[in-house]
């Protein structure tokens, strides 16, 4: 494949979950792990928290449910907002960057200077020494660069093997040590690894 030119219709859906994958392809397990202690951490000390002053008031007013019924609360909490508040979030923030900037048809070329993003609102190019790792999310190819996760959907491809080209020319044309990182994706090698 020398280059590719394609058009598409741009889903703001692709880019929130890129950003949930960016964290593991950015950090290392370390670090990752960190993030999740100090995110459970200050999780359960909030609970603790919440468990206290349920004591507090159980010895206050012994009619109060004790330790077991304010903890088995606070989980079914916990999974309330995990089941439905974030979810429901997520929806209500991609609607409303939808509803102020309606996508519009985005141009894709992969060429020898490049990746690049032109559209109506937009003309961005990420040179190849600037890619870092490629990455597959549910629905798109994540392109790596900083802070940043640029995506081409899936869809936007006709065909897994057209996928599979694109990916091989990407990981021709990027630093070694990039294409070795996005090498270490398991669902990238799961794409290169399939029939042609």
């Amino acid at each position: 494949m020398p280059n590719l030119r394609l058009t598409y219709r741009p889903d703001y859906r692709h880019v929130y979950d890129a950003a949930a994958v960016l964290h593991h392809q950015r950090f290392s397990r370390a670090q990752n792990r960190r993030a999740r202690l100090v995110i459970f951490g200050s999780m359960f000390g909030g609970g603790m928290l919440a468990a206290a002053i349920g004591i507090g008031l159980n010895i206050w007013n012994p009619a109060i449910p004790a330790l077991p019924v304010i903890l088995a609360l606070l989980f079914l909490v916990a999974l309330f907002y995990a089941g439905v508040i974030a979810p429901w979030q997520r929806r209500m923030s991609i609607a409303a960057i939808e509803a102020a900037s309606p996508t519009t048809p985005m141009d894709f070329i992969a060429d020898d200077q490049g990746l690049h993003w032109r559209g109506a609102h937009m003309d961005f190019t990420l040179g190849w020494s600037g890619v870092e790792a490629v990455f597959l999310t549910p629905g798109a190819l994540a392109f790596m660069h900083g802070a940043l996760a640029l995506v081409l959907p899936l869809d936007a491809l006709e065909s897994d093997a057209q996928r599979r080209e694109l990916v091989e020319l990407c990981l021709e044309r990027m630093p070694e040590a990039a294409a070795r990182k996005s090498r270490d994706d398991k669902k990238l090698r799961q794409l290169l690894a399939g029939p042609g």
